[in-house]
Order: structure tokens, then C-alpha cells, then sequence
């Protein structure tokens, strides 16, 4: 079933939801976190010469040129096609292309939908810019298991191989999009496993791939991947949360409610409700991430049925497991465990060793008062194995003996007074701790560099707090550390009220 914009909560149960937008279709919210995006970077100027006077942000300046042409009042494409000019002066400085697989994307998209507009100095440096950025991705390789790189680089080498005649280009594209899929087919996860951030950067190359492509293998490939990955998105998404429990094995925060996960833009459009959104917006911590609406705009959003439902009403509690492998020498397989229920869920993460900011090997959520959400997580530091069952989590030692281990809690109102004890009394949820390490508490006043919580801004540092386990020499890898028996508080939502 499509829909030229959001509004199937009319339809009871169908097998699939398409979404295609026009800006003039846009709802009232879709609109808004447009306008957000657009205003962010314009800042009510009607040109972009401010923005072109540097080399920076060669991302979020494309796709506010896609914005611009979708949105197109006023100025806006020429403000557009100044940005495409801009693009191909930062190719002839040869700039590093880190990002070439994101802009050759959003190159590729504007390209794709706006080529009869482009005068004729645009289309000669657009040309210019697609091959340029189909030698780059070419040159770079990457590695098919390097799932949100490899899903975007192998579309521009299939787009640009055939859209030039590019023969050898064209061919490695659809040898790694085969490559991609036939690991994915291997364990039935992504190596990138539940990123709330980079899951919604595969969604988004699979559309592309699914929408844009010339060749027919690689539209099917496109939609058998993303309808399986938005299920398996769907089973760790909780709506009366906003969140995708953990463990993640990148993650840029723990709360999607207060920092921009990509995979939250495709979610909000669909269900088309800022209370049921996972899209704090132009508030939200990581707020660049929302850039991606410009693509989700012109590719639109598909969703099974079963997903889409999920994000609009909780199903039924559940517990699973699954075996993920992924591209980190030392550590190839891992067991990810999940137990998600309405107010709270927790994950964890075993076979961890290597030491990342993004990986969260132990997440908990609850449901706290006023709306908020608290959360519990045990950082990748390489020290630690954790576990959950439908009513524990247990968290063991996985390397030579250390020293400590450490997590982190937020919940409104905490402080490290608070945590004492063997049982934590927490705004909306009472752990119970059992263990015999002793611990230190700190509350957290800046940042926790290394660790990537970009959802604890500056305004709620003073509700995060560290906690040291102290672990004594000779501890047994099998023996837990520490074990959390999650129990909800009934807490007065005046937020829900």
C-alpha cells in the first residue's frame, strides 16, 4: 500500500507500508523537521556564501542542496546549484575523501531526480563530480562487511559504472553488493549489529539501491535486505520507549529521545507523530544526523507491516538471542542476548575484546516520570562479557585479570548518593545489585571522554553517575562480577497525563 505522505494508522493491518513524499504532501511534523534542517544551516539567509567560504561539511552542505531542490521556493535552487558548484571546486583541491561514499550518495540522488534543471556549467561539473567520486569508492575497496560504507559504495559504482559506461567499476559494485548479502544470508544479522546510527545509513543505501538502480539484481538484492533488516530493527524497537535496546555495537548515545540516531528520521516520517517519534530534532544532541531527511524525502520510506506496527504500538514482551559476526580482528563472533518489555528492556553483548567509545556490551531503559527515560550501560572497554535472561543481567570478566570495570547510570534526579546498597533505588526503577566487589560512585560533571554519550549534554551531566567496581586478583572468568535484577517502579508520568 502507498501513501503519498504519512496517515496509515486508517489502514488496520496490511502487508506493507510505502511512503512517498512531495514537499507539498509533507504533514505538519514531516514539514518541520524539514524546515529544522534547512533553517539549521541557512539560518534565514537566501543565499549560501556564508556557507561556502570554507571547506567544511561537505556532508551536510550536500544535502542541504538535495533540501533546497525538493523543497525549491524561492532561491532555493540556485542556492543548490552554488553548493554543487562549491562540490566541485573541494574536488579539484583533491580533499580528503573520507566521505565520498556519504556525498557520491546524495550526488547521486539530486543527480538522478534534478538533471533537467541543471544548467549547462552544472551538469559538466556534476558529471565530473560522479566519476571522481566512483574512482575514489573504487580505489578505497571497502570491505563488504564495513556494512553502511560498502551498502552506499557499492550503488555508486553499479549507478556511475553504468551510467558512463565504466565497465570495471560498474562490476565490482555488484560483486560487493553480492558479497554484502551473501554475509548477511550467513548469520541472518548485519556485521554493524543494532547501530541505531549506522542501521538507518543502511536503510537509507538500500533504498537507493532498491529505487535508483539500473540493474534488476540489485533492486531485488535491495529489497530483500532492507525489508529483512527493518524486521530484525523492529524486534529491538520499543515505542512506549523510544528506543532500540542494546547492546550496540556502535552507538553514538544511549537515549534516542535526546540525540538524532539515523534510523530515527525514516521512523519518524512514517509514523507521522512527534510523541511517537525517536527524533528529538534540532534539541537533540548529534543533531547533524538529521541531514538525512533530505534523502528519506526523495526515496521515501518501506516498511513490512509487522514494523511499522511496532513503531506505533507495543507488540508483546520478548527474549532473543543472536549470533553476529563483524570486521574487528581477535573477536569475530559475538552473542548479542535482548529481553524487551514495555517499561524497561535490557541487552547484552558476548565475545567483546575490542576497546571503542561507541560499543555499549550492556544496556538497560526504563520508563522514568515525566516522559524521561533512564538507562544503565557498561561500556566496550574490552573487560567485560555480559548476559541477560528475561529477568538478569550478568556481566563477567572476558580478559586478563584489571583492576576495575565500570558503568554508567542516568535517571532523572540521580545523584552518586543515591547508589548504595543492594538495592539502587532509581527515578522509575529499583535494581537489585548482586555482588560481592566493592565500588566507588562519581558523579559525572563534563565529559566521559572516551565514552560517546551524546545524549548527556551539558544540561543533565548532573544526573549521570560512574560507578568503579573493584575487582580483587585472581577473579574466575566464570564467576559474574555482578548480576542486576531490574524491577519497575510505578512512577507519576506527567508527561503521559
Amino acid at each position: 500500500m502507498t501513501f503519498s505522505s504519512a496517515g496509515a494508522e486508517k489502514v488496520e493491518r496490511v502487508a506493507s507500508y510505502s511512503f512517498r513524499f512531495t514537499y507539498s504532501s509533507l504533514s505538519p511534523y514531516q514539514h518541520k523537521m524539514l524546515e529544522q534542517f534547512i533553517e539549521s544551516f541557512l539560518q534565514g539567509e537566501n543565499n549560501v556564501k556564508r556557507l561556502t567560504g570554507n571547506d567544511d561539511g561537505a556532508i551536510q552542505k550536500i544535502r542541504l542542496a538535495e533540501a533546497l531542490l525538493f523543497r525549491n521556493k524561492d532561491t532555493d535552487q540556485v542556492n543548490a546549484f552554488d553548493i554543487i558548484r562549491w562540490m566541485y571546486g573541494l574536488a579539484k583541491k583533491e580533499i580528503e575523501p573520507a566521505s565520498s561514499d556519504f556525498v557520491g550518495s546524495d550526488l547521486i540522488i539530486i543527480y538522478h531526480r534534478y538533471r533537467q534543471l541543471f544548467p549547462p556549467d552544472v551538469m559538466e561539473k556534476m558529471e565530473f563530480l560522479l566519476k571522481n567520486v566512483a574512482h575514489i569508492t573504487y580505489n578505497k575497496n571497502q570491505k563488504p562487511n564495513y556494512n553502511n560504507m560498502a551498502i552506499m559504495s557499492s550503488f555508486i559504482m553499479e549507478y556511475v559504472g553504468r551510467l558512463y559506461n565504466l565497465e570495471e567499476i560498474q562490476t565490482r559494485g555488484m560483486e560487493k553488493a553480492r558479497a554484502i548479502v551473501s554475509g548477511y544470508r550467513a548469520y541472518g544479522t548485519m556485521c554493524e549489529y543494532n547501530t541505531p546510527t549506522y542501521y538507518g545509513v543502511d536503510v537509507m543505501g538500500l533504498s537507493l539501491w532498491k529505487e535508483l538502480s539500473y540493474s534488476k539484481e540489485m533492486r531485488e538484492l535491495g529489497i530483500f535486505l532492507q525489508e529483512s533488516l527493518w524486521k530484525e530493527i523492529a524486534m529491538y524497537y520499543n515505542v512506549n520507549l523510544r528506543n532500540m535496546c542494546g547492546p550496540y555495537l556502535r552507538g553514538y548515545g544511549m537515549d534516542m529521545t535526546r540525540y538524532n540516531a539515523v534510523i530515527g528520521v525514516p521512523i519518524a516520517m512514517a509514523v507521522d507523530d512527534e510523541a511517537l517519534a525517536p527524533f528529538p530534532g534540532i534539541v537533540g544532541g548529534h543533531y547533524h544526523d538529521a541531514s538525512y531527511i533530505a534523502a528519506f524525502c526523495e526515496l521515501g520510506v518501506d516498511l513490512p507491516g509487522e514494523a511499522f506496527r511496532e513503531f506505533r504500538e507495543f507488540s508483546a514482551p520478548r527474549f532473543f538471542s543472536r549470533i553476529t559476526p563483524n570486521y574487528y580482528e581477535g573477536d569475530k563472533l559475538k552473542k548479542a542476548t535482548a529481553q524487551v518489555n514495555k517499561d524497561w528492556m535490557m541487552g547484552g553483548l558476548w565475545g567483546n575484546l575490542k576497546v571503542s567509545g561507541l560499543l555499549k556490551v550492556g544496556t538497560m531503559h526504563w520508563k522514568a516520570s515525566q516522559g524521561l527515560v533512564g538507562w544503565l550501560v557498561v561500556p566496550g572497554e574490552g573487560k567485560t562479557n555480559v548476559k541477560v535472561d528475561e529477568t538478569t543481567m550478568q556481566i563477567f570478566l572476558a580478559t586478563e585479570p584489571t583492576d576495575f570495570i565500570e558503568l554508567f547510570l542516568y535517571a532523572p534526579g540521580l545523584s552518586s548518593q543515591k547508589i548504595t546498597g543492594k538495592v539502587w533505588k532509581l527515578d522509575g526503577m529499583n535494581l537489585t545489585v548482586n555482588s560481592s566487589l566493592k565500588y566507588v560512585t562519581e558523579q559525572v560533571k563534563d565529559s566521559v571522554e572516551p565514552h560517546s554519550f551524546s545524549d548527556a549534554q551539558a544540561n543533565h551531566y548532573q544526573n549521570l553517575v560512574r560507578v568503579r567496581f573493584q575487582i580483587p586478583k585472581g577473579w574466575e572468568k566464570s564467576t559474574p562480577l555482578v548480576s542486576f535484577i531490574p524491577k519497575k517502579q510505578k512512577t507519576e508520568d506527567k508527561f503521559q497525563k
